[in-house]
């Protein structure tokens, strides 16, 4: 491999690193900067000091052996650091918009959870026969509150597939937007408009959709104290066993 091919390939690594360097160091710089809670001293300075680590040796060194080649990456990394100065605020767009988009799937799907509670809720009055003998009125749509219920149900089935097929253009985004919040709002009736219906019915209030139903509580256990005469199958005042009682008396839990 000749000389020229050598000193070519050790430029280009050079200018690589110089390049990388000083992009990530004005990125760094610049949203420091630009922070919410103001720029913080002890970060400039650490943004700044790992920078110029890597970009002095990547320059001043293949200066001392060609002053053009430290010429050209010199001008490399001025080039590099003011692309990404002027493009800083289109990545951190891009950036906040991945992060507002994952908070919005998260919400669907706690929207979505809601939802699916709802359907396997009144699943239940279409299904078991119990019910459906209990609790006609569910099941009857000239009922209000059961006809209220079935719209509401359809609307937010409809809203639902809406965001989901949303795409990923500034349009489709904001068109998911509007009807996410459509969403939410169709499933907040949705879960009020099931209650109404169960009372309506004469269902036993049993909380909000969704809720966890209460533990039963625990059964307290009974003592009973055995005379130290009586036989004892735990033992306890059974001569024979050799067993001694407490206080005269033998517990035993039932």
């Amino acid at each position: 491999m000749s000389v020229l091919v050598i000193g070519l390939v050790q430029l280009l690594c050079c200018a690589a690193v110089a390049g990388v360097s000083a992009a990530v160091m004005v990125y760094a710089l610049r949203m420091e900067v630009h922070r919410d809670g103001g720029p913080r001293g002890d970060a400039l300075f650490w943004h700044v000091f790992l920078g110029l680590a890597f970009v002095l040796p990547a320059v001043i060194i293949p200066a001392v052996v060609t002053p053009l080649a430290g010429a050209v990456l010199l001008l490399v990394t001025v080039m590099v650091g003011a692309w990404t100065y002027r493009g800083t605020p289109w990545l951190d767009g891009r950036r906040r918009q991945r992060l507002g988009r994952r908070a919005e799937l998260r919400d669907f799907g706690a929207l979505a959870t809601r939802h699916d509670a709802v359907l396997v809720r009144w699943s239940g009055y279409e299904l078991d026969p119990v019910k459906m003998i209990d609790y006609p009125d569910l099941s009857d749509v000239r009922r209000a509150e059961t006809a209220a219920l079935i719209r509401t149900m359809r609307e937010a089935e409809v809203l639902r597939r809406g965001v989901c097929e949303a795409g990923g253009s500034a349009a489709d985004r904001g068109r998911a937007g509007s009807t996410g919040m459509a969403y939410a709002i169709a499933v907040d009736r949705l879960e009020k408009r099931l209650v109404d219906a169960e009372l309506a019915a004469g269902v036993p209030s049993t909380g909000p959709v969704g809720e966890a139903e209460p533990e039963p509580a625990a059964v307290p256990r009974a003592v009973v104290a055995l005379p130290r005469t009586a036989p004892s199958w735990a033992g306890w005042g059974d001569p024979g066993r050799g067993l001694p009682a407490r206080n005269g008396r033998a517990k035993v839990e039932i």
